[in-house]
């Protein structure tokens, strides 16, 4: 989850047809910048970090006077007051949203964050969905017609139809298998500083998390 939370929180923000526009223009501008030839998935927050100086600079510059940064920005907010050093802070260049200013909006964040933890919830569902699609875009991933995720748009009637579901299961299982390969390849900071930061925010509060874990199954 927290590889691809962001995706999540531009979809809470601005709706799923935005969202996923704004986080498909941020991954292909990545793309764009790379000094290398070999191919990233820029879904997984974790891509970001493993950026240069120059490839962020470059990133900055070719977003700079757009209104995708703008709503970037203000669609991240969140997740870089709370997580200073989430490796998207770069594009608030040298202006990070002061945690402080935002304390009083955590209780809103972290009902965002609940939808995010049963990767079969619909937002969650949506959020992996969407990381596919980056994959698929960017050509980092290439389905053949034949598999379930060639009909990925059918995930918007996840989960009346049939075909929704049959889809939902393969994104999950190619989310698995993806992350968990690049996890395991690219190793970062990332995943642990989230949960590590998360207790600083706030105590853990177990009994509460197993309550909406079992209203939302």
């Amino acid at each position: 989850m927290p590889e691809v939370v962001w995706l999540g929180l531009l979809h809470y923000k601005y709706g799923l047809k935005d969202g996923v526009s704004l986080s498909v223009k941020l991954a292909q501008t990545a793309c764009e910048c790379l000094q290398d030839e070999k191919k990233r998935l820029f879904a997984n927050i974790s891509a970001y970090q493993l950026l240069n100086d120059h490839e962020k600079t470059s990133v900055i510059n070719k977003l700079t006077g757009t209104q995708e940064l703008i709503l970037l920005k203000q669609g991240l907010v969140w997740l870089i007051a709370f997580y200073p050093k989430c490796p998207l802070s770069f594009l608030f260049d040298d202006d990070p949203p002061s945690h402080s200013c935002y304390i009083d909006q955590l209780s809103t964040f972290k009902d965002f964050l609940s939808t995010q933890f049963n990767r079969r919830e619909i937002s969650a569902m949506f959020t992996q969905a969407t990381a596919v699609y980056i994959g698929m875009v960017t050509g980092v991933l290439h389905v053949r017609k034949q598999d379930g995720l060639a009909h990925l748009q059918a995930i918007i009637d996840y989960p009346m139809t049939e075909e929704s579901r049959q889809v939902a299961a393969s994104v999950r299982a190619c989310i698995t298998g993806i992350l968990g390969n690049i996890i395991v390849t690219q190793p970062t900071t990332w995943a642990t500083y989230f949960w590590n930061q998360g207790l600083q925010l706030e105590h853990c509060d177990i009994n509460s998390i197993w309550r909406r874990y079992e209203q939302s199954e």
